[in-house]
């Protein structure tokens, strides 16, 4: 099965602003953060 995101959509639209709006007007902090994904255990 192929998933394909259409940005352009109406309902994706307002998704995405609800998700980017929680973060407006927060500060911009860099962090140490990385993950690695261990191939043989997925």
């Amino acid at each position: 099965m192929k998933l394909q995101f259409d940005a352009n959509q109406n309902f994706q639209i307002k998704a995405i602003d609800s998700i980017t709006g929680i973060f407006e007007g927060q500060p911009l902090e860099k962090t140490d953060l990385s993950f690695h994904i261990d191939e043989q255990n997925s």
